[in-house]
């Protein structure tokens, strides 16, 4: 996954945190910089995908569909949306 957060804590200094962004960036990774808190960024934007793949699955959408979505999106998928 090329996506990095770097989550920032109330004490993390400023040369902490360029020194995070530029190592991220030295390993080619995406690096997005999150303030600390329950589910950081990735998470919080996951539920959302699921919940609205489960309303678009109960309006009749392809489940295969969505699941080509999502990895043309850049998300990685371990297994298809689906399989039961």
């Amino acid at each position: 996954m090329q996506l990095l957060e770097i989550i920032c804590g109330k004490k993390t200094s400023d040369i902490s945190l360029a020194t995070s962004v530029a190592f991220a960036r030295a390993i080619r990774k995406v690096p997005i910089v999150v303030n600390d808190g329950p589910g950081f960024y990735v998470s919080r934007q996951l539920g959302g995908l699921l919940g609205e793949s489960t309303f678009l699955i109960g309006e009749g959408v392809d489940a295969a569909r969505i699941e080509e979505a999502v990895v043309d999106f850049g998300l990685p998928w371990d297994r298809p949306l689906w399989a039961t």
